[in-house]
């Protein structure tokens, strides 16, 4: 019979909204209007983000970690090395993060500053041997109807797929890139309200954190059931290639899950409510 695990620990952890962008791209805008609750002498500061900043905030009802960190693409390759080793380290903090990545449009589509900023990212991602990171992009201050039709078309309907394939940055790679949404702001007669922000983002957030409850589950299922598709779903969630708990290493080996059912259902334990 499949043991079920308590999630109540798992339910209350920790989601962290990051932004980040390149100069100009109204990061700041979007993160006082998704922060107007914060609490007095509490904000974004002017100007060019230089260390991470964060604040708690609640989006309807939901408690989350807002952060706001600097961007990677400096005129100083130091300074961009730093800040690239400061979202990396924010990013092995063990949180649900949910990364949005502004830019600004333009009538041209996306700028190479911007897709070597996404190049940049996504190499942090992987240092950072992110396996709960939710990567999603914001064109901000979309004017007109051609404008949006474009960036619609090109890069929203396929979450910038088509862009990878077709674009040529010497020096930087896109072929592990994964975006999971792209989010159209328009900044004419159609834009979108604060409150329209406040509420896709909180939308996100509460639809990772159920489906990060749901796969909980599905890892205590496979502890005791043996289910080898499962059981690889398990090992991406808490950390693939291997898991350490209590000095023991567990593999990806099959062969070596079923010599080690006593740490797995340690590891499921962990789960289970007090």
């Amino acid at each position: 019979m499949a043991q079920h695990c308590g999630v109540g620990e798992f339910e209350s952890q920790t989601v962290a909204v990051i932004f980040i962008g390149n100069a100009g791209a109204g990061k700041s805008t979007l993160l006082n209007q998704i922060g107007g609750n914060f609490g007095p002498g509490v904000k974004w500061r002017k100007g060019f983000t230089k260390e991470v900043s964060e604040v708690w905030i609640e989006l309807d009802g939901e408690r989350i970690l807002l952060m706001d960190v600097p961007g990677l693409y400096e005129p100083d390759n130091e300074e961009t090395n730093n800040n690239a080793e400061k979202l990396t380290n924010a990013l092995k903090r063990g949180y649900d993060y949910k990364l949005y990545f502004v830019l600004k449009a333009n009538n041209r589509g996306p700028e190479d500053a911007d897709m070597v900023m996404l190049s940049r990212i996504s190499e942090c991602i992987q240092r950072a041997n992110g396996t709960r990171i939710s990567f999603r992009v914001i064109i901000n201050q979309i004017q007109g109807e051609d404008v949006y039709g474009m960036y619609k078309e090109e890069v929203a309907n396929d979450n910038f797929r088509n862009v990878f394939k077709t674009l040529k940055l010497e020096g930087f790679s896109f072929d592990n890139i994964q975006i999971d949404n792209v989010l159209l702001l328009r900044y004419d007669e159609n834009a979108v309200k604060c409150k329209d922000l406040r509420d896709t983002i909180s939308k996100e957030v509460k639809e990772q954190r159920k489906a990060r409850v749901a796969l909980v589950k599905d890892i205590s299922t496979c502890i005791v059931n043996d289910d080898l598709e499962l059981y690889k779903k398990a090992l991406l969630v808490l950390g693939s290639p291997a898991i350490l708990f209590g000095g023991a290493v567990v593999g990806t080996s099959w062969g070596l899950y079923k010599a080690s059912r006593l740490t797995l259902q340690s590891i499921g334990s962990l789960f289970e409510k007090k």
